[in-house]
């Protein structure tokens, strides 16, 4: 079972506009509609971290981030189960 989405928001208006969509669609699906969704993007504009949670996005990380940041992230989604693989 997936427990975790993690979608890249790619530069560009038109690409992003389809990782928007793609989460949406996710949402919309009442079978999986529970996995959360972290948008990552490196093109942070003001208004995309409020675009990126209309679609559904539970969280918004931005690029340059550490690995602990993000592991932060998914904890705060997943709980303390998650742990980091050697």
């Amino acid at each position: 079972m997936i427990s975790l989405i993690i979608e890249g928001i790619v530069e560009g208006h038109a690409v992003r506009s389809h990782g928007y969509e793609a989460t949406r669609r996710i949402k919309a699906d009442p079978a999986i509609k529970g996995i959360p969704i972290i948008a990552v993007s490196s093109f942070a504009m003001k208004g995309d971290k409020e675009k990126a949670r209309a679609a559904g996005c539970d969280h918004y990380v931005t690029k340059p981030y550490s690995p602990m940041q993000l592991l932060k992230v998914i904890r705060g989604l997943l709980g303390p189960r998650v742990s980091i693989a050697n």
